[in-house]
């Protein structure tokens, strides 16, 4: 069980459910673009730029809830949740598909707006046979769209270039 999680986790996690519920496949564009509708620039709480870009700690495992707009469904993933690990010191990604554990080049970097944008090199992944209905090229391609990232609320949110949130996952201590 994660540790740490908090009554608004589990109210964000129900509101999300709740509007995820109600979309449908021809709907999919709304469902993101509410999602991104959450965390608008009034309620992220962005990092003071001012403050060593270089120095702030981004290395964090992160429990991955959302990719592409749609939400996890735990019980899909019998051999284990998917995550992610940025170890940007060492320029790289690590993590588990929930059947296929993977590595890619990572790097980080600010632009002048002060925006952390993130570069995803090629992934490499395991082949183990996954149960089950485990897209692993969804995860993947969620991945490697990615150009920015926000660490907010203990949370981290990988956006591609049109501004649309495609991966969203919790700090896990």
């Amino acid at each position: 069980m994660i540790r740490g999680l908090t009554s608004p986790f589990f109210f964000l996690i129900f509101a999300l459910s709740i509007v995820l519920s109600f979309s449908s496949c021809c709907r999919k564009r709304a469902s993101i673009q509410t999602q991104n509708e959450e965390f608008s620039d009034s309620q992220i709480q962005h990092k003071d730029s001012s403050k060593d870009f270089e120095n702030y700690r981004w290395d964090n495992l992160y429990a991955i809830e959302v990719i592409n707009g749609l939400s996890i469904d735990k019980a899909e993933y019998t051999e284990g949740l998917p995550r992610l690990e940025l170890q940007i010191q060492q320029g790289r990604l690590v993590g588990f598909t929930g059947c296929n554990s993977f590595q890619a080049q990572a790097r980080l970097t600010e632009n002048e707006d002060e925006n952390v944008q993130i570069e995803i090199g090629p992934i490499m992944s395991t082949k183990k046979g996954c149960i089950g209905e485990i897209d692993e090229q969804h995860f993947f391609q969620a991945l490697e769209s990615s150009s920015s990232l926000l660490l907010s609320n203990n949370r981290i949110l990988l956006i591609n270039k049109e501004g649309v949130i495609v991966i969203q996952g919790l700090i896990v201590d």
